[in-house]
């Protein structure tokens, strides 16, 4: 068994420089003297629309996009699932609750397969809805 004895002030020199090693990555990390701008904004990335409308990626031409959705009422556990049709590419997909419900949990909201998007929870008196976001290009 090996044993590390350190004086007192060896261990606290070791523990107030980590201290300060951290502080200095949080500073750093941190990035900005504004709390109101914590970290990145739309115009320091590329590819990404800004509230202006500019900065957008290019949408290719002969795309075309529509939201598939399926709806289901009141059963206490559910799993939903949406699928696009054939042809077309889903691209994302996503999970809602709406209703008087105090009482919902989302389990789960991901791609099943290439095209299609689950969602799965419990809930009562909550209307679910499942989305999927499918694509083709011509």
């Amino acid at each position: 068994m090996v044993t590390l004895k350190f004086s007192n002030r060896a261990l606290y020199t070791i523990i107030v420089v980590s201290v300060l090693i951290v502080s200095i990555g949080i500073a750093y990390a941190y990035g900005t003297s504004t709390p109101a701008t914590f970290g990145h904004d739309a115009g320091e990335l590329t590819g990404v629309c800004k509230t202006d409308g500019t900065g957008c990626p290019t949408i290719p031409s002969g795309l075309s996009c529509r939201i598939a959705s399926i709806e289901e009422g009141y059963p206490w556990s559910y799993t939903l699932d949406v699928s696009c049709n054939a042809g077309e590419t889903m691209v994302s997909g996503g999970c809602k609750l709406s209703g008087e419900s105090v009482s919902s949990l989302m389990i789960d909201s991901y791609p099943l397969d290439a095209d299609t998007w689950r969602c799965r929870g419990e809930t009562y008196q909550s209307i679910k809805t499942a989305y999927a976001i499918c694509c083709t290009l011509s």
